[in-house]
């Protein structure tokens, strides 16, 4: 093909990759919903850490192929070989989701082409340049996944054969049946886990979104709650770079927010006795987890008791939202000290004494909070149902994400 009618396509191809990286930003959270809601992404998309990761390959991936078409338009894009997206890939295996993983890299890089082609059509002087800017494009898009998923595909083999050596993946693999209800030996499962099964047991879960998570950090915070419970016993388990499972043989208890680092969340479950118990306390926590993940919530420390009304509550969550504005009316944007001396008085109680005990104020200032609260309302305390007020009040504490916000 003569230079000329080659320099047209690939000014075009140029000109595009510059337009797209400008909207790029604006256009993230919808190629990301394309993405998490394809066919077999449920797995993915329920999970935090695995959905924040897919957002986040997607784009690193999207990002490198305009990048080297803007300063060399129709060339070879070089395969993407980052640590965060081998990383994405191992934790897909150690999940046994390798296969989903596949999935969202073909699912997000389906979506990136409908609005490539858009673009394209958008700035081509005509069809035929449109047309030879396609053609070009899709050589280079495919040749970039077929190298990248070759460099992924070595990746997961060597994961796979350190999984097989690892006692991690011994223990995951006894965990994974327990959690799935499937039969097990306790006393061997117990032996080879080195945690008794039959005993008291309260599961949590410690995971981070972070794009580089530390898992020391992880790995601290864990041991320190299990410190501050009294745990006597400790079964950590790691599932992905980015989060542990725990279980210890010890009652839940407080633990202040104040010393998770930022970024880190913990969901706690129940308190549970014996092999049933163990299953059911982590699958608690896994519910935890994924609420506070379906609402954004920046709440860092969660127990299955505390959010079980939430967790109903938020399944819809736009239904959620509506009954919170309802309910709590300009309460529900007022100054955050309000709503928690209000939701602390209904939570215990209604006692005004047990209120200033539990958040370390004076009496009056209580008396004070409720009443501007109280004004707030749509409606007095004493012609609502305390009980919605204390829900929406929960629905406004956990709920972080965007339908949930204040409007």
């Amino acid at each position: 093909m003569p230079d000329d009618a080659v320099s047209g396509p690939l000014d075009l191809i140029r000109r595009a990759a510059i337009a797209t990286l400008k909207r790029l930003p604006d256009e993230l959270d919808q190629l990301d919903a394309a993405t998490l809601s394809g066919p077999g992404m449920d797995a993915i998309a329920a999970d935090p850490e695995l959905s924040a990761a897919t957002a986040r390959v997607n784009q690193a991936n999207i990002v490198l192929w305009l990048n080297t078409n803007v300063t060399h338009p129709g060339e070879p894009v070089p395969a993407n070989t980052s640590r965060e997206l081998m990383d994405y890939f191992r934790n897909a295996v150690r999940r046994g989701l390798d296969a989903t993983g596949f999935d969202a890299f073909r699912t997000g890089q389906n979506a990136a082409w409908r609005q490539w082609m858009l673009t394209v059509f958008s700035l081509a002087d005509g069809l035929e340049q449109a047309r030879d800017a396609l053609e070009i494009s899709t050589a280079t898009v495919n040749d970039f996944v077929d190298r990248t998923l070759h460099a992924v595909l070595a990746a997961i083999a060597a994961e796979r054969e350190e999984l097989l050596r690892g006692s991690q993946a011994d223990k995951r693999e006894i965990i994974e049946l327990i959690v799935a209800g499937q039969p097990v030996a306790p006393e061997r499962a117990s032996r080879l886990l080195g945690y008794h099964l039959d005993a008291p047991h309260t599961a949590f879960i410690v995971w981070t979104a972070h794009a580089d998570p530390d898992s020391a950090v992880l790995a601290d915070l864990a041991r320190d709650i299990a410190a501050t419970w009294r745990a006597e016993c400790t079964l950590t388990v790691v599932p992905s770079t980015g989060s542990l499972w725990v279980w210890v043989d010890s009652r839940p208890g407080d633990y202040p927010a104040g010393r998770i680092p930022s970024g880190v969340q913990v969901a706690v479950g129940s308190h549970a006795h014996g092999l049933q118990g163990f299953r059911r306390s982590h699958m608690d926590a896994a519910t935890v987890q994924r609420m506070l993940a379906r609402l954004e919530s920046p709440g860092r420390f969660a127990t299955s008791d505390e959010v079980a009304l939430v967790n109903l509550a938020t399944g819809d969550p736009a239904a959620a939202a509506d009954f919170m504005h309802r309910t709590l009316g300009a309460l529900a944007s007022a100054d955050p000290a309000l709503r928690a001396v209000m939701r602390t008085f209904l939570r215990g109680g209604s006692s005004v004494t047990r209120t200033a005990q539990t958040l370390h104020m004076h009496r009056n200032t209580v008396v004070r909070h409720l009443a501007k609260a109280e004004e707030l309302l749509p409606h007095p305390l004493a012609d609502a149902v305390p009980t919605d007020i204390a829900v929406a009040l929960d629905i406004r504490h956990w709920g972080g994400g965007a339908d949930l916000r204040t409007h």
